[in-house]
Parts: structure tokens; C-alpha cells; sequence
């Protein structure tokens, strides 16, 4: 029996030390995946979207997961 590769695997999310020390970050809930863009209510009950695209770091989620979140304003 053969498994096929997970394709998340290669973009599991694991921060350096400087990303974590200059980039903003988001906690908070990920309430919805629609395309490019991740909704999650953060920690003061602020909904933030974010994009998402093939460069960016991350680890499989689904809606009703705590998630952090480093971004930049690109």
C-alpha cells in the first residue's frame, strides 16, 4: 500500500526567530476559508481578513481553529 504526499507538508508553517520579532501578528479564531482569504476574529472580537497565497507559510486549518497569524502589510 502506497500513500500519496501530503502537499501541506512542504508549507508547514514555522516562523524564524526574526519574522516572529518584526512581523505584526493576528490570534484570534479562523472563522471562514473563501479562496485566497482567511477570516479570523481576533482576540478583542475584531473579524480580520487575510490573504493567502502559494508563498505563504501555514499549517492545515479549518474554521473553529485558534490560529496566529504573522503578516506584513503587502
Amino acid at each position: 500500500m502506497t500513500y500519496a504526499a501530503d502537499p501541506m507538508t512542504e508549507k508547514e508553517a514555522s516562523p524564524t526567530i526574526k519574522e516572529r520579532l518584526t512581523k505584526d501578528s493576528i490570534t484570534g479564531v479562523l472563522m471562514n476559508i473563501v479562496g485566497e482569504h482567511y477570516y479570523i476574529k481576533d482576540e478583542d472580537g475584531i473579524d480580520r481578513k487575510i490573504h493567502v497565497d502559494k508563498s505563504t507559510k501555514l499549517d492545515k486549518v479549518l474554521p473553529g481553529d485558534l490560529v496566529k497569524a504573522y503578516v506584513t502589510d503587502r
